[in-house]
């Protein structure tokens, strides 16, 4: 042995003693051991890197040994080729050999460590109770000496029970590894019950720096448990005294979600004691079961119950099913039947029709039979429940006709009745057949039974399950190819679990299409759903057409007569794009400073298929000097074959002198050609006509000189006298002129020499200031209007057409844009300023003033109310006379007085009113009595003519004609007197006058 390794192995040899105390062993089949020393091996045995070897030879002293062989703890052990008592060369088991000798080197490829330092772990997911699955971990050498793997343990205080190494795995230890190479250890896992489990395995081996590695092992259950009983009743109906009946079933099945495991601790009769009843339970397989026991995901158990009645009676009892389902601990299925003696008996009973598919018809054929000893008479067999979904018939008699017409049956005797059913609905369906007699005996009743099933249903995403993968890349001088892959959702639509029972290609289908998983190993419950991987790899170009054929338990789709299989239609095309690129490398040589230079790169697709470009950029070090012109505004860009290039410019712009270099990359998707590298070379020399090295420094050439700092050449402004220098042409020129200057005499030496704010030169040169029908001010350096002459005006604020607007028309009189229009009147502004020609009719200019215009409204409807008194006249006696004056519509009250004391004779009063229009105008007059509404007279009579009305009325008197008394009561009155306008637009008065005790034939106003 190898003294350098020594103290390795003793860590080890103590490493092995920690682990006998805790870990189940899996030492190899031959019955080696680990060893430090020969010491720790039994007698007649070696140890050997670790290992104690049995002896071929034994032996006691050195002498018992052959030539070529030493005596080692009892064993004969041949002498290593370095001489070395120990076999590496040593005197003494010292290391007789090189120190930096190869080491072994332990590594974990799968599964691959997590943190640093690193930990292992496999996880066994999602598993089913009592399946085992099998995980591997892949050990590499990466040493450069043999790794040999010793042992492989599972530590104690995990579920070693459950969690275990296969034995052709153990059957191979110790696994000797030469530098390089691999191995596979095969772990396996198969759960005994619903709870996560966790386990550590111990790798140990010959590495010095890590002799034991430890890879945690889990599994975990997800979800949550839920029991479905179905049936929940059980009716076996009448079975003879002492007879077994036929086995009714229901099953315990686990509905609920993830991979939740169902724990059913018990499965019993309400009553133990009660001997009408046995059960049994079996598994989804047939195979016997007993509590406890666990139900996977949709795995389900079935009981049978079998009823042997002991007495002729009536029999109920029930079945307990206690699970770990948190909502439903506790189910109960109840169970009836009749232990009858002979007499009417029914054969089967119950009438159990089994699964019916909703929507179609079941039926089933019973008899009838008098298992008495006696005549029966039939009277009756009829449904008394469970209409309309069953049916009840017989081919022997007329069962309607059985009231009136019994049937007679002698002992032994039967007639056959169809029960039929078509469910409408999911679920158990009852009926329940009534069968009566004429012979006294009660009728009998009997259950007809059946559970209507809707099956599974195949139903994709996408429908139809088509897949185009469309084009996919392969590159045939690499060998190189693009897996392109597309999932297809197969959801269960039926209520039964749906089996995928095959996966594979159709006849013809290339191994270039491919799926996964390989198989469903669980059925896919009502409403959940599985999901398929469908992948392209191309080997070759060209169209690829191909089917993937799914088998399933979905009895409604058929393909090529296999039911319910049906087909996942494949297409894609292989294509192989080959990037072109020219020339290969560009050289731009001598470049002048601040000049530039291109050259353009042509990108072709040289295949038949197209190629995508999904960038063009510089590569990695780069000098800034070159940029890139013509790129696509996006990418990527598709070229279709080598007729349609791509192509782009590289410039060379190098802003000092020296030697620049770069390259263009352009990527696409060619496999075999990713990016494409153009090389880039270029040399700034020289500065460019127009351009000086003004401050001495790089990047040189760095002034132009047609600036006005550096006017033609370094440090020369160009700044002409009142204005701006321009040099762009490399000479000085006046470029514009500054504030109120003109380069009248066309000269750039003396700049702007001439002011530009005169009335000769106004803004420019030569331009004067003279606007029409005004006086010019350029004082600003732009011709404006300093005042007009005479009646004109500037109203559009125009100076170049000067005051173009005359002042003396009624649109602009007197200013701009102000109207002559007086209020109801016509203007005129002839002389400049706004006068009244003529008021409107109904108004007048009553103060003369042409600013308000006719402002006097002469048809004003005055009220009554503003009536002004204008005094009073002598109504029957005297001569009285009133005048009045005024303009407009007035309101005027008159008191006509009674003056006569005389009460021997009635007197009557009057007065006589006339109105004198001005010329040119038109009132009218209206006289009341008393008041504004009781009119005495009017006058219209059109016109400047008088308009005259007489008013008069008789005193109030005692004693009529002919003789007259006067009642002595005042008899004088007020007289109300409206000035009505007719038509004027003057204001002249209008005249009133009022004559009093005036003779007139007539009465207009009433007795007084």
């Amino acid at each position: 042995m190898n003294g350098r390794r020594l103290p390795y192995l003793w860590v080890l040899a103590a490493l092995f003693v920690g682990i006998a105390g805790c870990s189940d062993s899996t030492t190899p089949a031959d019955g080696s051991n680990l060893c430090a020393r020969d010491e720790d091996c039994p007698i007649g045995q070696y140890c050997d890197d670790g290992l104690c070897v049995p002896a071929t030879l034994t032996c006691q002293n050195p002498t018992d040994c052959p030539e070529g062989m030493v005596c080692r703890h009892g064993a004969c052990v041949a002498v290593a080729g370095d001489g070395g008592m120990d076999g590496d060369g040593g005197a003494d088991g010292e290391d007789g050999g090189d120190q930096s000798a190869p080491q072994p080197d332990i590594e974990i490829v799968e599964p691959a460590g997590t943190g640093d330092p690193p930990v292992y772990q496999i996880d066994f997911g999602n598993v089913q109770v009592g399946v085992t699955v099998a995980q591997q971990v892949k050990v590499r050498n990466r040493g450069q000496a043999e790794l040999r793997l010793l042992e492989l343990n599972l530590e104690a205080g995990g579920n070693t029970t459950e969690f275990s190494v296969a034995a052709e795995t153990l059957g191979r230890l110790p696994i000797a590894l030469p530098p390089g190479q691999e191995t596979l250890l095969d772990v396996l896992y198969r759960a005994q019950d619903g709870l996560s489990d966790t386990g550590i395995l111990d790798i140990i081996s010959n590495d010095p720096d890590q002799p034991l590695v430890k890879i945690h092992l889990l599994s975990e259950f997800k979800g949550v448990a839920q029991i479905s009983v179905q049936p929940v009743t059980l009716a076996f109906g009448d079975v003879p005294v002492g007879e077994s009946s036929a086995p009714l079933t229901f099953t315990a099945a686990n509905t609920g979600s993830g991979n939740a495991v169902l724990t059913v601790s018990s499965i019993a009769l309400e009553n133990p004691a009660d001997q009408d009843f046995t059960l049994s339970v079996e598994d989804s397989g047939g195979g016997a079961l007993s509590a406890p026991f666990f139900l996977n995901h949709n795995d389900f158990a079935t009981v049978r119950v079998t009823y042997h009645p002991q007495r002729a009676e009536a029999d109920s009892e029930g079945v307990i099913v206690s699970s770990n389902d948190a909502l439903n601990p506790s189910t109960r299925v109840a169970l009836s039947g009749t232990g009858v003696v002979a007499d009417v008996e029914v054969q089967p009973s119950p009438i159990d029709l089994g699964r019916i598919r909703v929507g179609r018809h079941g039926e089933m054929e019973a008899l009838i039979r008098n298992s008495g000893g006696a005549e029966l008479l039939l009277s009756g067999v009829s449904l008394i429940f469970g209409a309309p979904e069953w049916t009840l018939a017989s081919p022997d008699v007329d069962l309607a006709s059985l009231p009136s017409s019994p049937k007679r049956l002698l002992p032994g005797e039967s007639i056959r009745i169809v029960a039929g059913c078509d469910p409408t609905a999911l679920g158990a369906t009852t009926a329940t057949i009534r069968i009566e007699n004429q012979n006294g005996q009660p009728p009998r009743e009997v259950a007809a039974l059946a559970q209507a099933y809707i099956p599974p249903h195949v139903a994709t995403d996408p429908d139809p399950a088509a897949f185009d993968f469309g084009p996919v890349q392969l590159d045939a001088a690499t060998s190189q190819a693009e897996q392109r892959s597309a999932i297809l959702k197969i959801r269960n639509a039926g209520n039964d679990p749906l089996h995928i029972t095959r996966l594979a290609r159709a006849t013809g289908t290339s191994a270039e299409f491919d799926f996964s998983p390989a198989s469903f190993g669980v059925p896919i419950g009502p409403g959940e759903e599985a999901q398929l991987t469908v992948s392209l790899r191309p080997t070759s170009t060209g169209t690829k057409n191909g089917v993937i054929l799914v088998d399933t338990d979905d009895p409604d789709i058929e393909l090529d007569s296999v039911a319910g299989r049906f087909a996942v239609l494949l297409s894609g095309r292989g294509v192989d794009p080959s990037l072109g690129v020219e020339p290969a490398s560009i050289t731009f040589g001598d470049v002048t400073i601040g000049g530039a230079a291109t050259h353009t790169i042509t990108i072709r697709d040289l295949s038949a298929d197209p190629l995508t470009i999904t960038g063009i950029r510089f590569g990695s070090g780069s000098s800034g000097d070159f940029s890139l012109e013509g790129l696509p505004a996006n990418f990527p860009v598709v070229l279709a074959g080598p007729a349609v290039p791509l192509t782009i410019t590289v410039r060379y712009s190098p802003p000092a002198a020296g030697e620049d270099l770069g390259s263009v990359e352009i990527l696409s998707d060619d496999l075999g050609l990713p990016v494409a590298t153009v090389p880039l070379s270029g040399r700034g020399a020289g500065c460019p006509s127009g351009f000086g090295d003004c401050d001495g420094n790089i990047p040189g050439c760095e002034t132009p000189l047609n600036t006005n700092t550096n006017c033609g050449g370094c440090g020369i402004p160009c700044a002409p006298a009142h204005a701006n220098g321009d040099c762009s042409s490399g000479t000085c020129q006046v470029a514009s002129c500054v504030g109120l200057w003109g380069n009248c005499n066309n000269q750039p030496g003396d700049g702007c020499e001439t002011p530009t704010n005169t009335n000769t030169n106004c803004g420019a040169c030569n331009a004067a200031c003279a606007p029409a029908h005004a006086t010019g001010d350029c004082s600003s350096g732009t011709c404006q209007v300093a005042s007009c002459i005479g009646l004109w005006g500037n109203c559009n604020g125009q100076p170049g057409d000067g005051c173009e607007t005359p002042t003396n028309t009624n649109t602009n009189c007197g200013a701009c844009n102000a109207a002559c229009a007086p209020a109801h009147a016509t203007g005129d502004c002839s002389s400049g300023t706004c006068q009244v020609a003529s008021c409107n009719y109904q108004y007048c200019n009553s103060n003369g003033s042409p600013g308000d215009g006719c402002e006097f409204n002469l048809d004003t409807n005055p009220a009554c109310g503003t009536a002004t008194d204008i005094g009073a006249v002598q109504g029957d006696q005297g001569a009285d006379v009133l005048h009045n004056y005024g303009t407009g519509e007035k309101w005027l009250r008159l008191y006509v007085a009674e003056a006569s004391s005389d009460l021997t004779s009635c007197i009557y009063l009057s007065a006589v009113l006339r109105l004198y229009s001005a010329p040119n105008t038109n009132y009218d007059l209206f006289v009341y009595c008393d008041n504004c509404t009781t009119q005495a007279g009017s006058s219209s009579n059109g016109g400047s003519t008088m308009e005259e009305v007489q008013i008069a009325w008789d005193e109030d008197y005692t004693i009529n004609w002919p003789i007259c008394v006067p009642s002595g009561s005042e008899s004088g009155r007020y007289v109300y007197i409206r000035i009505q306008y007719a038509s004027a637009n003057i204001c002249d008065q209008w005249h009133l006058a009022v004559y009093g005790n005036i003779e007139v034939s007539g009465r207009t106003c009433s007795r007084k």
